[in-house]
């Protein structure tokens, strides 16, 4: 059992991050919708309520993506949750470029009954104004470059790649805001900043690589190992995270000085595959422990 107090809380809120949060509020007046993108493998924990408490009085859409890194059974589960929530939610699977045409269609129309809701009748003499928000490296910039009609934007597989406001023009005519990933200043719970950091929302470097690959080692402890031995070529399962780093290091030819097996190394690829799918798909989150927590 891994001891989840004994990790520093993790606190991870660069200063681009105050700006994009200011400029945000200033540009409050100038947008119609909000979309709010979370990751599929945690969609309530990759969430940032104070971010979303600048859009309260705005119309907001949850957009789950990565939904091809989760089971099926597990993707159903969050649609029927969000289902009975009464949330507008629309679930995408990002890496497939046809996906984005049915979300356009979904921002025309969640655009539309929101003009309905506050009664508006006159034709709008400018485009449609969205902004997409969230925490760093949840899939923005990777799903914008699929969604505008020209020029794209820059991204990355580490957290803070974006670090500017800039409007973009989407392929249906409307204009569209990419925010700088906003976390939250600060991550009381160590295991859920351990997650978040496994996701790639936060830099290894704040909880640390072995830290990580332990806590990856405990997943395994408590769910199927399979994936995992039959990736490593493991004969049986380590007893401990240390034993798991010693036989990644010696699979992939990973030493310093000659015949050390370098940890490091091994945890960074442990972690590399974890988040590539490689180990299978896994999901650090489910309706159901959205339960256990409130109770």
């Amino acid at each position: 059992m891994v001891n989840f107090e004994r990790f520093n809380k993790i606190t991870w809120y660069p200063g681009h991050m105050l700006k994009a949060q200011r400029q945000l509020k200033e540009k409050l007046k100038l947008i119609d919708l909000a979309v709010e993108v979370v990751d599929a493998r945690a969609p309530e924990l990759s969430r940032n309520d104070q971010l979303m408490d600048i859009f309260q009085h705005k119309a907001t859409i949850t957009l789950v993506t990565k939904t091809d890194l989760i089971s099926k059974d597990l993707l159903k589960s969050w649609q029927d949750y969000y289902k009975k929530e009464n949330r507008h939610v629309f679930f995408i699977n990002s890496s497939q470029k046809k996906a984005v045409t049915p979300f356009l269609s979904f921002l025309e129309y969640s655009f539309k009954e929101e003009r309905k809701r506050r009664g508006a009748t006159t034709p709008m003499i400018r485009p449609p104004r969205v902004a997409i928000v969230g925490v760093p490296n949840v899939g923005k910039s990777t799903l914008i470059n699929l969604l505008v009609a020209g020029k794209r934007t820059q991204t990355g597989p580490r957290p803070g790649v974006t670090r500017s406001q800039q409007w973009v023009k989407l392929k249906n005519g409307m204009e569209l805001l990419d925010t700088p990933g906003v976390m939250v200043p600060s991550i009381n719970n160590p295991e859920k900043g351990l997650q978040l950091t496994l996701l790639g929302m936060i830099k290894d470097k704040i909880a640390g690589e072995e830290a990580l690959a332990e806590y990856i080692h405990y997943m395994w402890v408590h769910n199927s190992d399979d994936p995992l031995m039959k990736r490593y070529e493991l004969k049986e399962f380590p007893k401990n995270y240390l034993e798991l780093l010693e036989a990644i290091a010696k699979r992939y030819k990973l030493f310093k000085g000659g015949a050390e097996p370098d940890l490091r190394q091994a945890a960074t690829s442990l972690i590399q595959d974890l988040r590539q799918g490689k180990l299978g798909k896994i999901g650090l989150q489910s309706p159901e422990m959205l339960v256990d927590e409130e109770h």
